[in-house]
């Protein structure tokens, strides 16, 4: 919670919009995961092994940068968080359009990630303090996908003729606009200005325990499985240009899976469309494994994406619904980025000749974060705040 006068501003369209960019640049690399992928296949030489350990230091680093989040909200003001965050992205982006050298690549992909991690798990948290915070939420997911989706359309093409360093400069010109036209309209909520709303009982806290590892489960299979798909396509026959268009083009089904959840919100429940979402992601798991061509790969990974982004938006609503202090919310972030870094390097462990490994290791952890998600739901009716 925050001061009347912070809150007015919170929910001007300016500040909602600014807080959604800033959150949103901190997952951005994920989100062009596949075509900076192909860059250091193609360009830097990397192997899968090493291409896998990259992902999992950069989505790890974001887990590190939202625990870092959980102290820095205690002592900075917002509008300083996200500054913080900001310049260290740019720092990052801008270094690495000048490394070629693995280990240095890995280690400011790491740096790059924790900066991300502060600014993805700050948008979360000051999107939850706006009036709005479901729809605010759903913007959220939505503008990621979309921005996914134009990064991928475009960037393989630029990628195989310019090189990886085409990826940093978009990133960083976004940097720059974010902090340059966007932090301004960040409300500079001091610490003293928030007030406590509330407490977790230890119940509440065991729910969300066991809801926050229905989300590390979901982002070891997101992780392991995303970091490969594009090499599943190459390895397949496509093209580095057809495999970034079927990737962008798929990732219309995680937009229709975030307007899903936002629309059906709790209509339904949350059982039957979390069943729903993760049945999706095992029918394209299963397609993609009999075999495809461009036309089945581009309906499977809009099946995966559309079961990503309808079961996510529902993990966070119980996490919400749930927690009344606000860590859990933060954490979530953090484990969030802990499996989507645990999830390749699991996968790079076992990789062995052909893509198996990944398709297990996603079947497995998606069937774990759905069991998981279905107990918290069956249980904590009684406990979800009205």
């Amino acid at each position: 919670m925050v001061s009347e006068n912070a809150e007015e501003k919170l929910n001007k369209n300016i500040t909602v919009f600014s807080l959604i960019v800033i959150g949103a640049l901190g997952v951005m690399a994920f989100q062009v995961l596949p075509s900076m992928i192909i860059g250091m296949i193609t360009d830097l030489g990397f192997t899968q092994q090493q291409v896998g350990k990259v992902s999992s230091a950069q989505l790890g680093g974001i887990a590190l940068g939202s625990i870092i989040n959980l102290w820095l909200i205690k002592v900075l003001s917002w509008r300083r968080i996200a500054t913080f965050g900001l310049l260290g992205l740019l720092l990052c982006d801008l270094a690495s359009m000048f490394l070629n050298d693995y280990m240095s690549f890995l280690i400011i992909r790491f740096l790059a990630g924790a900066a991300g991690g502060i600014c993805v798990s700050f948008g979360a948290f000051a999107l939850g303090n706006t009036a709005k915070a479901d729809r605010n939420f759903g913007l959220f997911m939505s503008f990621q996908v979309v921005s996914a989706i134009i990064a991928n359309m475009f960037l393989p093409g630029i990628v195989q003729s310019t090189g990886i360093i085409c990826i940093f400069i978009v990133l960083l010109v976004l940097d720059l606009l974010a902090l340059f036209v966007l932090l301004k309209n960040v409300p500079n909520v001091e610490v003293a200005e928030q007030e406590a709303a509330g407490t977790n009982s230890p119940r509440i806290w065991a729910l969300c325990v066991i809801q926050l590892t229905a989300v590390l489960c979901f982002f070891i299979a997101l992780g392991g499985f995303w970091t490969y798909i594009a090499p599943i396509g190459l390895a397949a026959g496509l093209s580095e240009q057809d495999t970034g268009r079927a990737i962008s083009l798929g990732l219309f089904g995680g937009l229709a899976g975030s307007f899903v959840a936002a629309q059906l919100n709790i209509k339904l429940g949350r059982l039957l469309p979390v069943l729903f979402a993760v049945c999706a992601q095992f029918t394209a798991l299963y397609i993609l494994f009999s075999g495809f061509d461009f036309t089945v790969y581009t309906l499977a990974a809009g099946l995966f994406m559309f079961g990503w982004y309808m079961f996510f938006p529902y993990q966070l609503g119980m996490i919400a619904a749930l927690d009344r202090d606000g860590r859990p919310m933060i954490l979530a972030n953090a484990v969030a980025g802990v499996g989507s870094g645990v999830g390749p390097l699991i996968v790079s462990f076992f990789l062995v000749g052909d893509f198996l490994p990944a398709y297990k290791i996603a079947a497995l952890f998606l069937f774990l974060a759905l069991s998981l998600a279905i107990l918290v739901i069956t249980i904590s009716k009684a406990d979800v705040k009205t």
